[in-house]
């Protein structure tokens, strides 16, 4: 088969969809909820999440997952990262503590957060920053006992039980 009648090779070409931005903006108006504070948070998400009620399942739990994630670690990211806006907050969480590149967040980008978001790649990644998931012994389905915790903390001490 000569060359001239092989179908030509396209590239493929990852298209950012309006669900990922829709998504994104979904956190961030959630956030922007969330973040003074006058009411508790998970009421504060479920009134939000009535208040769309076309999001999806995996958009709420992306949306509550994220919104706590930034509540959790919210000084240390104000504090490293110079973030002072719910929009500021989401992008530093994204890329410091989910790992995700600011190439993926380029929609949630706009003229003013351009210049913070090289800023931001161009800083230190502090220490502090590690998605957690391990609760060990203090999970609900953890068969170890209080007991058993108190003796292995003695005996790494060297103290006799």
């Amino acid at each position: 088969m000569s060359s001239a009648a092989r179908k030509p090779r396209t590239k493929k070409i990852a298209i950012q969809t309006n669900s990922a931005f829709a998504h994104l903006a979904a956190a961030e108006a959630a956030l922007a909820r969330v973040l003074p504070m006058t009411q508790p948070a998970d009421a504060v998400l479920h009134g939000f999440f009535r208040a769309h009620a076309d999001l999806g399942q995996r958009d709420r739990q992306f949306i509550a997952e994220t919104v706590f994630g930034i509540l959790r670690r919210r000084i240390a990211l104000e504090y490293h990262t110079g973030a002072d806006t719910p929009r500021r907050l989401l992008l530093a969480y994204l890329n410091r503590v989910q790992g995700m590149s600011l190439r993926q967040l380029e929609p949630l980008l706009g003229n003013d957060n351009a210049q913070w978001a090289a800023g931001l790649k161009a800083r230190p990644e502090a220490k502090g920053f590690r998605k957690v998931r391990h609760y060990g012994w203090m999970a609900s389905n953890s068969r170890t006992t209080l007991d058993r915790v108190k003796w292995l903390v003695w005996l790494d001490r060297g103290w006799t039980y």
